[in-house]
């Protein structure tokens, strides 16, 4: 079965089906990372809620970081990533 490019709706509906209380900011983080390929931003809100995890134990448990602090560190895990993997 082929799936076509999400657009940003899509890949919410997508996120807001499968994840609870991903606010709005990194729902379109998620989409935007995804360049719209269906299986990506699942794969992206997991770095998200690995990341924010990080954030949290890094800062004694005082509430889940803004996206603002998130969303860098999720870009820059994913472009090294991406380096490492030899991404065009």
């Amino acid at each position: 079965m082929r799936i076509g490019p999400l657009d940003l709706r899509a890949a919410r509906q997508l996120l807001e089906g499968r994840v609870i209380g991903l606010p709005y900011p990194f729902t379109a983080l998620c989409y935007v990372l995804s360049g719209g390929v269906p299986r990506e931003p699942m794969r992206t809100a997991r770095a998200v809620f690995h990341t924010r995890n990080d954030v949290q134990l890094a800062s004694a448990g005082e509430g889940p970081g803004p996206c603002t602090v998130i969303a860098p560190m999720v870009i820059d895990r994913e472009m090294e990533s991406c380096a490492k993997a030899g991404c065009p």
